[in-house]
């Protein structure tokens, strides 16, 4: 259908003109919009790749306003041979993502090009992305593929990168998967000479997508588009990651380059959860970040120590009770940029409640470090009367078994207990106070 839209903006009722027959009998029609501006002055343009491969585009023009008997054209340009793509491998699972078939899945007009792109076989066994460029003028066709062996590339959407009518360079967006990848989201950009630039990875998934019968869907909601308002070039594209219930989220993001904004400090620094021996440091967030360097030390010493985040906070562990730390934070955004540090914030490790000192662990049958075969005692010295827990943990670190927790006096204690349902083996015995381990000793259970 073709209406006359001011009418309907007016408040009028729609007029249309319906075109009932296309030569070359599309599979489907792509619209392409206008790169830049507001519309496309010159008429309406439709685009038509075989779905199922080959070596002609299809190309629609309706020629003509609604109100001034339109008419529409019909043209066959040659290109380069496309054929059908194979369905995407995954991570982790033997289900395949649904890459579809070579049908145009995005295209814009400027400067008397179309540019579009599409799904095709990269090839080597793998999908690629096709993108083209046709010359209205001339009626030519030039093409490139993105693709690398091993992985898949599907569903495509594209837009132009440049804030000048006559630069064709374009911002791709897409989705990636294969044997060794879970799916994820990717752009790349493809430059006035139709070189390609190394990709970027926009939004990983944090586990594979499960199909149905053995298939995926994959593609649904992409999308690309420029942003007009921008100084410099700017792209919002959206696309497809998944979650860990194996299903998909959508994820959109702005694509411009590492220049375009600067890389800012971090700021508003502050610290909370802090034990005996760690605490976690947080920070705002800053526009461009890719990661943050971390720098801390105690406030006596020279000499820091340097972490990185890769979000807005950064869990500190082994640090020392009753002691007074100060900490950075810089920004390091994509490319090469990063900012300078920030100004310091200061915090003080809590100081341990009492000191523990272990006198000896042993059992009726033999004494530590022999095997326990049923009772066995614990026996600690405090200097003063303290909250204690005592756990058995197998030698990967993990909790067994608890055996005490409450208030120890002032003095020696001794604690006895039974090796119950311990199955035999190699374990270890920790005593702690708070969140510190203040001694880990091995003991062997025996049948």
């Amino acid at each position: 259908y073709q209406m006359d839209k001011l009418a309907g903006y007016a408040g009028a009722s729609l007029s249309s003109i319906y075109y009932n027959y296309f030569a070359g009998s599309p599979f489907s029609l792509l619209p392409v919009s206008s790169g830049q501006t507001a519309g496309i002055t010159t008429g309406m343009f439709l685009l038509n790749t075989r779905n199922t491969g080959g070596s002609t585009i299809d190309l629609y023009h309706v020629i003509g306003n609604w109100c001034c008997t339109p008419f529409m054209t019909y043209t066959t340009i040659s290109t380069t041979a496309y054929s059908l793509p194979a369905d995407a491998q995954q991570l982790g699972t033997t289900d395949l993502l649904d890459v579809g078939d070579c049908r145009a899945l995005s295209g814009f007009y400027l400067n008397g090009n179309i540019h579009f792109a599409f799904n095709c076989n990269a090839g080597t066994g793998f999908t690629g992305i096709n993108y083209s460029r046709l010359n209205i003028a001339a009626n030519t066709i030039s093409s490139s593929i993105h693709g690398l062996t091993g992985f898949d590339y599907a569903y495509p959407s594209l837009a132009s990168y440049t804030t000048s009518a006559t630069d064709p360079s374009v911002i791709i967006g897409y989705g990636r998967s294969g044997g060794s990848v879970y799916p994820e989201i990717r752009a790349v950009n493809c430059d006035s000479a139709m070189a390609w630039s190394g990709s970027t990875l926009v939004k990983a998934s944090t586990s594979y997508i499960t199909g149905t019968s053995g298939l995926a869907r994959w593609g649904d909601y992409t999308g690309a588009a420029r942003k007009h308002n921008s100084a410099n070039p700017s792209v919002w594209i959206n696309g497809m990651f998944g979650n860990a219930a194996h299903n998909w989220n959508t994820w959109i993001a702005e694509i411009h380059d590492a220049t375009t904004f600067p890389c800012l400090n971090p700021d508003t620094l502050s610290v909370t959860a802090i034990t005996t021996t760690s605490a976690v440091l947080h920070w705002n967030t800053k526009p461009g970040a890719a990661t943050y360097n971390v720098q801390y030390r105690p406030s006596t010493t020279a000499t820091w120590t340097n972490t990185t985040a890769t979000t807005n906070l950064k869990s500190l562990t082994g640090l020392t009770p009753a002691t007074h730390y100060e900490f950075q934070v810089q920004t390091r955004c994509f490319g090469t940029d990063s900012s300078t540090f920030s100004l310091s914030d200061t915090f003080t490790i809590l100081a341990l409640p009492n000191s523990l000192q272990l006198t000896s662990v042993k059992s009726p049958s033999a004494v530590y470090p022999n095997p326990v075969t049923d009772n066995f005692s614990v026996s600690f010295q405090l200097n003063a009367a303290t909250a204690v827990h005592i756990t058995i943990t197998d030698v990967n670190g993990r909790l067994v078994k608890d055996l005490f927790e409450g208030k120890a006096a002032e003095g020696v204690n001794e604690f006895s207990f039974n090796k119950a349902n311990l199955a035999p083996g190699v374990y270890f015995l920790q005593i702690g106070a708070g969140a510190t381990v203040i001694s880990s000793e091995k003991i062997v259970i025996s049948r």
